[in-house]
């Protein structure tokens, strides 16, 4: 099985959890949603043993200057091959509407410019500072968004009517995942790869 498809794997059943978790009432913010999937990520043993979950590393200009100051929620690194193999966007209102393409423009970011970006994630304990290991993209990461919205949320209908073009323009992203959390009358969680497509294109566009 690919790396994308392990991952894949393990992402849906954590949506599963967080469905159960949601339902029963237990979730009251985004920062809560976030800390349930790392909890469930970094209990699961056999994927903690070949990745490690970053929550909210700031991006500095060294880095990349496209992603200068932007906070991805998750990146989930292959400690074996010192990849990012994934970055996790989330957004939390049940209550309303999400402000999406900030999110979607955060991964569409990571994605195009992935070959220019090696990034600082373990900190010196003697300084709190950024340790002088580095670590580049994969070729094909998985870029994912979790949501919880209203129903009725245009990122939501667009999706699950299968309109990707409507979120990511012409060509759509062929390592784009998305887990929706539906809230109305009655709640709906899904978890499927939006398309299909194996093979990562060099550029994308949001819709204007």
């Amino acid at each position: 099985m690919s790396e994308r498809m392990i991952i894949k794997e393990v992402f849906d059943g954590v949506w599963k959890e967080i469905e159960l978790v949601y339902k029963s009432g237990l979730i009251c913010s985004e920062r809560h949603l976030q800390s349930e999937i790392f909890s469930l990520l970094k209990n699961n043993i056999s994927f903690s043993s070949v990745y490690t979950v970053f929550i909210g590393p700031r991006v500095d200009q060294n880095t990349c200057e496209n992603l200068h100051g932007k906070i991805p929620d998750l990146i989930i690194v292959n400690h074996r091959s010192k990849e990012i193999v994934a970055v996790v966007e989330l957004e939390y209102v049940p209550f309303s509407y999400p402000a999406y393409k900030k999110d979607l423009s955060t991964l569409l970011n990571f994605f195009n410019n992935r070959k220019a970006i090696t990034m600082p994630l373990f900190t010196n304990p003697n300084t709190g500072l950024w340790t002088n290991e580095k670590f580049k993209i994969s070729e094909s990461p998985i870029l994912a968004y979790c949501v919880i919205a209203k129903a009725d949320a245009h990122v939501i209908t667009q999706y699950k009517s299968g309109n990707i073009k409507e979120l990511w323009g012409e060509e759509g992203l062929a390592n784009y995942l998305q887990y929706v959390g539906a809230v109305g009358d009655e709640i709906s969680f899904s978890e499927e790869l939006s398309i299909t497509n194996p093979t990562p294109l060099l550029n994308f566009a949001l819709p204007t």
